[in-house]
């Protein structure tokens, strides 16, 4: 009886399963998108820093390898 009537409703998670395998590559959009957000933000800040930075410090500054938007020594 109970296999019967189980039987029925099979198709329920089926859907779920697929619509959660729907929802996964969407998060991975959103959460890539979020990130390059953040990532311009970040990039932005540095710049202000740096210029904010290069008035304050002058030369000092100046003279030292690197500036904004730099990793380990080359531009990004």
């Amino acid at each position: 009886m109970v296999s019967v009537a189980a039987r029925n409703f099979t198709w329920i998670a089926v859907v779920l399963g697929l619509l959660g395998s729907l929802f996964m590559p969407y998060g991975s959009v959103l959460l890539i998108v979020e990130s390059r957000m953040a990532l311009g933000a970040i990039h932005s800040e540095m710049d202000f820093l740096w210029k904010v930075s290069t008035k304050a410090a002058g030369k000092e500054i100046k003279s030292k390898p690197g500036g904004p938007f730099t990793w380990l020594g080359r531009k990004i």
